[in-house]
């Protein structure tokens, strides 16, 4: 009896619980609808009016869609010059270096040049140890003397001299001017003189110090002018003459910069780098250049001129760059072409536009061959 009772409460539980979700829930509603075969209340109208709105979004987004031609941004073309200008890196040196070695072997018995000295050809700027040429100089001075006096006597006595030995004093008096000039020769070789005008670097020897003819004494080196060699691209070679003004600059005087000139170029192309030597030479009238420095040398000169294009301007497919151009009545007109030059803001494009014309930076994507658009450059102006 218990358990009935029981049973009987959780089923009326269940019925209280279920007519309470279904008049309190939409689900519910619906579920009842269907039973019935009704709608349920507000469905027909919601769904039908909810159709209806957006039967209406889709129409008026196909209207905004079809409401005119397309918008896009133009930027009109202009005028730029292809490789006007080239930089290239180079080493320098001087007009003129020269190292200065002895012509003999022996020790250094006289220096007379310090680093920095400003010295000109044939100066004296050092001396080897040389007794032994001097008494070979006063030795074949001697037998010249003798040669001579002998010479003279036989030419000028009435005693019968044969014609040979009047010949024969003769030579011998040549013999020893030849030998005293050899002497004399081999003395000054132990001078250590300077070759050329320039100025004198490091001395690498020191008084008492033993050297070779293979041993350095001073580089002396001509710094009223300065050559540096650089290399140009092939591209550039039919641009460069003698004579053509170019400047340089180097790290170890930022922001300056010096005048120079093309002083020579290279009679080949290097077939592996497909570049060309040139030389260039840089006024150093103030002698505050050195060689070994590094220089970047500018060159500048009239280069092809081409249509300058915005970047964005230029687009791309599979048969290559091309640029919208907007003709009469703001139509859209594709143009083939190819990239010469890019640089950051613009695009050297050669192709068959002119300055002036119209070409389409943003809104390219809709566009087609003939298509009319209306431009809208935010007013800034097309």
């Amino acid at each position: 009896m218990r358990i009935a009772k029981q049973l009987a409460l959780s089923l009326a539980v269940l019925v209280v619980g279920g007519a309470v979700a279904v008049w309190y829930t939409p689900e519910g509603a619906a579920l009842l609808a269907r039973a019935s075969g009704k709608p349920a209340a507000g469905q027909g109208e919601g769904a039908a009016a909810g159709r209806g709105q957006g039967a209406g979004g889709q129409g008026q987004g196909q209207g905004r869609r079809a409401d005119g031609p397309p918008l896009v941004v133009v930027a009109a073309v202009t005028e730029g010059v292809a490789n006007a200008r080239l930089d290239a890196i180079g080493t320098g040196q001087a007009l003129n270096s020269v190292t200065v070695m002895p012509q003999g072997s022996g020790v250094v018995t006289r220096l007379d040049v310090k680093p920095g000295d400003k010295v000109k050809a044939g100066q004296l700027l050092g001396q080897l140890d040389n007794q032994a040429e001097l008494l070979a100089r006063d030795k074949a001075a001697v037998t010249l003397k003798g040669s001579l006096e002998t010479k003279k006597t036989y030419e000028g006595s009435n005693a019968s001299i044969t014609r040979l030995q009047q010949f024969t004093a003769g030579v011998t008096a040549e013999e020893a001017q030849l030998e005293l000039n050899i002497a004399e020769t081999n003395l000054k070789r132990r001078d250590i003189l300077a070759p050329a005008d320039g100025v004198a670097g490091i001395v690498q020897v020191s008084m008492g110090a033993y050297v070779t003819p293979s041993t350095p004494i001073v580089v002396i080196d001509d710094r009223s002018s300065l050559l540096v060699d650089f290399y140009v691209p092939e591209h550039f070679v039919s641009f460069l003459k003698p004579g053509m003004a170019l400047e340089a600059r180097t790290i170890a005087f930022p922001g300056e910069v010096f005048k120079g000139e093309i002083a020579a170029l290279d009679n080949q192309m290097d077939a592996v780098s497909r570049t060309i030597r040139v030389r260039a030479r840089i006024d150093n009238g103030d002698d505050r250049l050195r060689g070994g420095m590094s220089f970047t040398v500018t060159l500048r000169f009239e280069g092809e001129r081409y249509p300058a294009v915005d970047p964005l301007a230029v687009q791309w497919d599979g048969e290559g760059a091309y640029v919208w151009r907007l003709g009469e009545g703001d139509k859209a007109e594709k143009v083939r072409g190819s990239v010469v030059q890019r640089d950051a803001d613009r695009v050297l494009f050669k192709a068959d536009i002119k300055p002036g014309d119209r070409l389409v930076t943003e809104g390219v994507q809709r566009l087609r061959p003939g298509m009319a658009v209306r431009v809208d450059n935010g007013g800034a102006g097309a």
